[in-house]
């Protein structure tokens, strides 16, 4: 890589690096700023017949001597492809493989079937996150047994990002740095120094740029909004994927390793961000237990979020939904900030919101249905009742009609018959034919008779 490709990236990309190693090595960026010298070779590739490297054991001994090759495909069958992570990580490389170099020779290792599984040793500090992602997909998708191990130094930031992609991932010493989850931007105000040069710089955009480096504008000028929202997607998927990587092996409070923290291999262990600290050999006999059939730590534990894996082109179009990937509980400027998004994009029928709100709102409709069904219920038990208070309602009209008719044809009747339905009888005591006759006795006619007769 090129000193102009290394100024480029420390000049504009943000980085997963440890800040300490960062700090440290201020002097030899302010060189390459000045155009002086570091003294950092530009690689240390080997040769093109040397370009790959594997482990074989030795026979009849613990060890597993190198080998170098042109290629995998020159490796003797059931070699272990050896994966050098060492240094600061740059996309394109500089003291050594970049991430892109590091992920071809990891996919080459993959289609090669005298490789039979990949040892990754570790000792850096991070690096620039452009590349990480691609390149931690790749070990974490790997078709063949891998494991990790931090050789006596530090796997920090991107180091742990891609460390973590491991099946199994594991420290040689207790006092190995491992952690610094966490994402920074550092850039240079070099308008005094280029004042003291005599150069005086002008920007001017086209009327139609407005957004064209907004960011970094605003950034300048005190405003670090943008600046923050693009950290804070970077960070977001870190976290995320160290979730997606560890599984139920992380252990106690998120927080005790997701905001920055850097420390040694015995705490990795306790928080679980590491699988155990043994030597080298041990690691690969593990290595080679795996690929024995043996199960490894990640299949034996189910991830703790479920994976909702983006596309690029979703995160660029959706910066802000793609956020919410992984979270239980956003917040409501979050969920705000993607509807907006969303919006914007025409997307206008739909609405994100927590999960806690979908429960309530299932739990509020499964309510209104049960009250609509005892409605429905209530209502036909009233219909049947007022059916039945219908039928009675007629049923006394007509004994009402039924008695008033009655009424009617005795009041025709001559004489005494005249008597209403439902008055007392006066002589309750007489019998029935007594009452026949008293009855005939009453008719007028026979009245007349017995009035003429007793005339006589």
């Amino acid at each position: 890589m090129s000193d102009f490709r290394l100024i480029s990236a420390l000049l504009r990309h943000t980085w997963l690096i440890d800040p300490a190693w960062a700090e440290e090595n201020q002097p030899a960026v302010a060189k390459l700023l000045k155009g002086k010298s570091t003294g950092f070779q530009t690689s240390d590739r080997r040769s093109p017949e040397e370009r790959v490297a594997v482990l074989n054991r030795m026979e009849g001994s613990i060890l597993f001597a190198p080998g170098y090759y042109s290629g995998f495909q020159n490796a003797p069958e059931g070699s272990i492809a050896y994966i050098d992570v060492t240094g600061p990580i740059l996309k394109y490389g500089y003291c050594g493989n970049g991430s892109y170099e590091l992920n071809q020779i990891v996919r080459e290792a993959y289609a090669t079937p005298n490789i039979k599984a990949l040892f990754f040793e570790y000792d850096t500090p991070g690096g620039q996150v452009d590349g990480i992602a691609t390149f931690g997909d790749t070990i974490f998708n790997s078709p063949k047994p891998n494991l990790g191990f931090v050789n006596d130094g530090m796997c920090c930031s991107g180091g742990i990002w891609l460390g973590t992609a491991n099946q199994e991932l594991y420290a040689s010493q207790d006092l190995d740095t491992i952690g610094s989850i966490g994402v920074y931007q550092s850039w240079y105000d070099q308008t005094q120094y280029l004042k003291n040069l005599g150069i005086k710089r002008i920007d001017r955009y086209a009327p139609q740029s407005t957004e064209k480096n907004k960011v970094s504008k605003d950034a300048a000028a005190g405003n670090y909004k943008l600046l923050d929202e693009e950290l804070f997607a970077v960070a977001e998927k870190f976290i995320n994927k160290i979730q997606l990587h560890r599984g139920d092996r992380l252990k106690g409070s998120h927080e005790e390793w997701n905001k920055g923290k850097a420390s040694s291999a015995l705490w990795a262990q306790k928080t679980g961000l590491i699988d155990g600290i043994i030597t080298r050999e041990k690691a690969l006999e593990r290595l080679e237990a795996l690929c024995d059939g043996e199960q490894d730590l990640r299949a034996s534990s189910s991830p703790i979020i479920k994976s909702i894996e983006f596309t690029q082109s979703t995160d660029m179009k959706f910066p802000k939904v793609a956020l919410l990937a992984g979270k239980a509980d956003p917040t409501e400027a979050e969920l705000s900030a993607a509807n907006a998004e969303l919006a914007e994009a025409g997307i206008t029928g739909v609405a994100l919101m927590p999960e806690t709100v979908v429960n309530e709102a299932a739990r509020v409709t499964g309510e209104l249905a049960t009250e609509r069904a005892n409605v429905t219920k209530l209502q036909g038990e009233l219909n049947v009742a007022n059916k039945a208070k219908g039928d009675l309602e007629t049923e006394k009209a007509t004994l009402i009609s039924d008695k008033s008719d009655l009424e009617q044809k005795i009041a025709s009747l001559p004489g005494g018959m005249s008597k209403k339905v439902g008055e007392t009888d006066p002589d309750p005591e007489k019998t029935e034919a007594e009452k026949q006759k008293e009855t005939i006795a009453g008719f007028s006619h026979n009245q007349y008779i017995n009035s003429f007769l007793n005339g006589r």
